[in-house]
């Protein structure tokens, strides 16, 4: 990489071009040279420019201490490609969570337990930089009812059932601590008309989250809660959302589109009697989250 500023008549000549003898015949101290390269390094510093917010967040991340594979820290440059990655690596997760089945991605979360962590902590850099997350309203929902008994259908880190005092059963694809049951949520450990209420955080990933809806109507009691939460660009119809889960025996309470990033619904299971047979493509309203091609 050529250094800018660097005078082309002294390269192979030393910093300070070809040495000549003194008067004595003898070789030059290396004094002057000292001297001179200090003033030479001693150029007025350069005023920085005013940055945003983002930019100065941006970089307090890439300030964090970052080690390379060797142990020696990484500079700023690696930092960023490291981020463009963990970026990328989030991306291929999240999109085959989308288009991929509840079991096909067990599977893949056993074969390789460290995409579980990769996929959640750019999940967490990315609600982080929402105006709210959907799991802080589901917990203050809960806390007002300190007597229900949850299901969290799609954990995560289990925050929910670590914020509350209720009883939490919470459920995800790999167990990130001992609150985690590890299973595929679309059968979950729990015996029929358990739960006074059931939580999907932005977790309706799987191409066959039909099944995970109606498992939650089966752990539910009669008069139970049904809260979601989904981003708004996979809705093609909210109406016809809401018609596929009245068909299931669930009846909407309430519908909150305040938010700019995701929807909120509340439902009440008010029908023992569920859907058995699986539901036409044209009927199931929720799109999976691609990304474009970089």
């Amino acid at each position: 990489m050529k250094q800018k500023g660097k005078d082309k008549s002294l390269v192979g000549k030393g910093p300070l071009g070809p040495r000549k003898p003194n008067a004595q015949g003898q070789k030059p101290s290396k004094k002057p040279q000292v001297a001179r390269n200090h003033a030479r390094d001693s150029k007025p510093a350069k005023v920085s420019e005013p940055v945003s917010a983002q930019q100065h967040e941006s970089e307090e991340e890439l300030s964090a201490p970052m080690l390379s594979s060797f142990g020696a820290p990484l500079s700023q440059l690696q930092r960023k490609m490291q981020s463009k990655l963990h970026a990328g690596q989030f991306r291929f997760i999240n999109e085959s969570l989308y288009t991929c089945s509840g079991d096909k991605a067990q599977q893949l979360f056993k074969k390789d337990p460290s995409l579980f962590d990769a996929y959640h902590e750019g999940f967490r850099e990315q609600v982080n930089k929402w105006p709210q997350n959907p799991v802080d309203i589901f917990i203050r929902d809960v806390k007002r009812h300190p007597n229900w008994i949850v299901g969290d259908f799609g954990c995560g880190d289990a925050k929910l059932a670590a914020s509350v005092s209720n009883k939490v059963y919470s459920f995800d694809l790999v167990a990130a601590n001992e609150r985690v049951t590890a299973c595929d949520i679309a059968h979950v450990p729990l015996k029929a008309e358990t739960l006074d209420v059931a939580i999907y955080s932005l977790s309706l990933m799987g191409t066959n989250y039909v099944d995970f809806l109606r498992e939650a109507h089966r752990c539910m009691k009669l008069k139970g809660f049904l809260k979601i939460a989904e981003v708004r660009s996979r809705f093609e119809d909210v109406a016809v959302f809401i018609q596929m889960l009245e068909g299931m025996g669930f009846t909407l309470l309430q519908q909150d589109d305040t938010n700019t990033m995701f929807l909120l619904f509340e439902f009440q299971k008010t029908s023992r009697a569920v859907q058995k047979k699986d539901l036409p493509a044209s009927s199931v309203p929720l799109k999976a989250c691609r990304y474009k091609k970089r």
